[in-house]
């Protein structure tokens, strides 16, 4: 069996198959340093993520999306404890700045007026 322990996973880019496809497809189990660490396999999954990978339809990619969540939640490989959300204040003086969404920060575009 798979040890219980705390674990996370945080996006290199902003999309969903950046989260299901390596934690949770069948080709991402290794014998060692594996991304799909709960070493769950199910084919059908494995079917779902390969179809919304290359869905060009922004809704129905959000719906296939939605559709591969829900197995995972039934089938619970993972128990999903939370997800964190953030506000940002800036001051008028701060511009430039957006929140980024994937890093933490990213001030590469943001200038501070007097």
């Amino acid at each position: 069996g798979v040890a219980f322990s705390i674990d996370s996973w945080l996006e290199d880019y902003p999309d969903a198959s950046d989260f299901f496809d390596v934690k949770f497809a069948t080709s991402s189990i290794s014998d060692e340093n594996s991304n799909n660490d709960c070493f769950y396999s199910n084919p059908k999954l494995d079917a779902m993520i390969e179809q919304a990978r290359f869905e060009l339809d922004d809704a129905k990619r959000v719906e296939e999306y939605k559709a591969i969540e829900r197995l995972l939640y039934d089938e619970a490989p993972w128990i999903w404890e939370y997800h964190r959300h953030f506000l940002e204040v800036t001051q008028p003086y701060v511009h430039g700045y957006e929140p980024h969404p994937v890093w933490l920060r990213d001030y590469t575009d943001a200038w501070i007026s007097r």
